[in-house]
């Protein structure tokens, strides 16, 4: 499908999103799907290199986009990312809660450090990020919050349970966002991806 198809099907010519974990895999398609659908796209994630690369392919498509090098855990870092998105496209409309971190950690051999690393990364970073960002987005016409979930959300997850759990209530946090948020102009949903197997 080329991009005129794309942007037949989803116009968002004009909507400025924020896509953390945007610079690779899943992350990185929903960006480049945005840019292709005529939104304006802030990539977000820890490495700033990776960020400008990023930046650079979506504006090679004909797309507008900046890199934000950001961290999840940090906080301040947040507030930062919706900042700096607003100051340079005006808007905010969409955001796509995408980064996370799968530490393995061994139930029975948890270190409390790996322990908040995961919970920091995974769950409260997106939190926090749409509480900074919620302001801006019942300003917009047509606000979304995206949270990518996992399919370990509803799966054992061996050697995986803190990513897993992580997801789990990211997902309960996604209910309590769009019954909460629905009201104020802001749709929240959840977008679980699971890995097929070849048959």
């Amino acid at each position: 499908m080329n991009q005129d198809q794309l942007r037949s099907l989803f116009d968002l010519t004009g909507r400025v999103a924020i896509v953390t974990g945007g610079t690779r895999g899943i992350g990185r398609s929903i960006a480049e799907g945005f840019v292709a659908a005529g939104a304006h796209v802030a990539v977000a994630s820890r490495k700033a290199d990776a960020c400008e690369e990023t930046a650079g392919a979506l504006r090679a498509m004909g797309g507008s986009a900046i890199g934000v090098p950001t961290h999840l855990g940090e906080l301040d870092a947040l507030h930062d990312l919706v900042e700096r998105t607003i100051g340079e496209f005006g808007r905010l409309d969409i955001v796509v809660n995408n980064a996370a971190t799968p530490l393995r950690e061994d139930l029975g051999h948890f270190t409390p450090e790996a322990y908040a690393k995961s919970m920091d990364v995974n769950l409260r970073g997106p939190v926090f990020l749409v509480q900074e960002a919620v302001p801006y987005l019942e300003e917009s016409p047509s606000a979304a919050v995206i949270n990518v979930i996992s399919a370990g959300a509803f799966l054992h997850a061996p050697f995986l349970a803190t990513y897993a759990a992580t997801k789990a209530a990211l997902m309960s946090f996604t209910r309590s966002m769009a019954a909460e948020f629905a009201p104020r102009g802001v749709r929240v949903n959840a977008l679980a991806p699971g890995r097929s197997t070849p048959t």
